[in-house]
């Protein structure tokens, strides 16, 4: 009898211990900003600017790629089923035969010529569609790294998106056409930033700069003010040898936005002991509790069982 009563105290003070341990992970998991899942687009930057079926951004608006046997990016999503090589008419040059390299399962392409070509304005048609503008320019080699990765400017409006700057120098821009670009924020797993020839870009009196906007929140949270650090990843089609990566520490000062939602109820500061979405640390605190719940309240109710 003696330690049964001993276990009312202690297990309850064992119990708000373990749910206390859950509610500070539950915090820490909020302040992680971004889906671990390798699909998550960061909020879509370049979703609207990625056609449905032709050529990718870049290439369509006139910036050639350099001289050589890439020409451009296929996109195919929307495009008639069974698309093939013999979809593909390049006119500007006789005879030239192309061939599609997957790049993303059987959506995305590149379209490479199986002799290279020199220097030139050609047109690329799919099939009945109409053609598409394609430039080569002089040869160079890949850069690498890819550009200079500027820290974001202060944003004194903490506006929900926060703006990277790309320097390019030529080699970048020609090969931006074929770039497809990834990041990692603070060790996390990768992710999509801009897909393949669709990164925005401006010119100026000082250059041009690719722009990358970073959503502040993702599915799992805001990204939090204090010190970050982001790794940029470059991969450029129809290279053997891609560039290293770019790493940038930066340093936010917005505080993040209220992430609570309609399908979030305020819990009036109370922690839900509910399945987590990465991690088995929480489960195990989870049961641990309900276990010492079960056995801390089985005097007052008979019909709790014993595990």
């Amino acid at each position: 009898m003696g330690g049964r009563r001993w276990l009312g105290p202690i297990g309850g003070a064992l119990l708000a211990l373990f749910i206390s341990a859950s509610c500070a992970l539950d915090r820490s998991a909020a302040d992680y900003g971004f889906s671990p899942t390798p699909d998550y687009e960061l909020g879509g930057q370049t979703g609207s600017l990625v056609p449905g079926c032709g050529v990718a951004p870049l290439s369509a608006g006139g910036l050639s790629v350099p001289e050589g046997n890439a020409l451009a990016i296929l996109y195919a999503r929307d495009c008639p089923a069974g698309i093939s090589s013999e979809q593909l008419a390049l006119e500007g040059m006789a005879e030239v035969r192309l061939e599609l390299v997957p790049l993303d399962g059987e959506s995305v392409f590149l379209v490479r010529a199986v002799e290279g070509l020199s220097d030139g304005d050609y047109r690329l048609s799919v099939g009945a569609g109409p053609a598409s503008e394609l430039r080569v320019g002089a040869e160079v080699e890949p850069p690498s790294p890819f550009g200079t990765l500027l820290p974001p400017q202060e944003d004194p409006d903490c506006g929900e998106r926060i703006r990277f700057e790309l320097k390019l120098e030529n080699a970048a821009l020609a090969y931006a056409p074929l770039a497809r670009f990834g990041l990692r924020i603070d060790g996390g797993d990768e992710q999509l930033w801009v897909d393949y020839g669709a990164l925005p870009i401006e010119s100026d009196a000082g250059g041009s700069q690719g722009v990358l906007e970073l959503p502040r929140c993702g599915p799992q949270g805001c990204l939090a003010a204090g010190a970050h650090r982001l790794r940029l990843s470059v991969q450029v089609a129809g290279e053997i040898r891609q560039p290293d990566p770019i790493e940038l520490a930066f340093e936010l000062h917005c505080p993040a936005p209220d992430a609570s939602t309609p399908e979030e109820p305020d819990t009036g500061g109370r922690c839900a002991l509910t399945a987590p979405a990465r991690g088995a640390t929480r489960p195990t605190l989870g049961l641990l509790s309900c276990l010492l719940c079960c056995r801390w309240r089985r005097r007052a109710r008979p019909g709790c069982r014993s595990f």
